[in-house]
């Protein structure tokens, strides 16, 4: 029993010079909270489709694809949680994962939030009224969208940002309330 107090005394103020040394609170320890922000749907300009992981994956290094929006679906809501400059993180409510690049490649894939902490860090930048470009802190590369016409749920990847490029406009939605990504084509509205 004494040695477990120890143990507790020892790793907490290991902890806090942790926390210090990231420079504030630990990714995974807010990625682990429901409450603090709203989940939302990360919808495509050009697929009218939402962000999501392959298979509706938990594991880290699953892809991120694209599916068509569904209010039932867990791993298509993502959590923006701010906290580095202009920057944020994008956490998956079903995973607690981060969207994150490959260390290699132009894949995106779903990652330890604590991990490569520079490559998970994203930012808005507004095209136009309605749209802005996912561009990743350390790539400077934007997220993409690999094959959109006539792929059931095609790859997100990065690539060079291109503002015309619609396969690269995206919208960040709230899943309870305000405007609802528009029906896929063909397919009935899941809202």
């Amino acid at each position: 029993m004494r040695s477990r107090r120890v143990k507790s005394i020892v790793l907490l103020p290991l902890s806090f010079l942790g926390i210090l040394a990231a420079g504030g609170a630990p990714a995974q320890a807010s990625a682990s909270s429901d409450a603090d922000a709203p989940y939302q749907y990360v919808y495509n300009h050009e697929s009218r489709k939402c962000l999501d992981v392959i298979g509706e994956s938990v594991e880290a290094g699953a892809g991120l694809v694209l599916a068509p929006c569904s209010a039932e679906r867990r791993s298509q809501m993502w959590r923006k949680d701010e906290g580095h400059r202009d920057f944020f993180v994008l956490i998956n409510r079903k995973s607690r994962l981060c969207a994150s690049p490959r260390e290699e490649g132009p894949r995106l894939v779903q990652l330890d939030c604590a991990s490569q902490r520079h490559f998970r860090h994203w930012r808005l930048d507004k095209v136009n009224e309605r749209w802005s470009q996912l561009v990743n802190e350390r790539t400077n590369l934007c997220m993409d969208v690999r094959g959109t016409e006539g792929a059931e749920n095609p790859r997100v990847v990065q690539r060079t940002c291109e503002r015309e490029k619609r396969s690269q406009h995206w919208r960040l939605r709230d899943e309870v309330s305000g405007p609802r990504p528009e029906p896929v084509r063909g397919a009935p509205s899941p809202f």
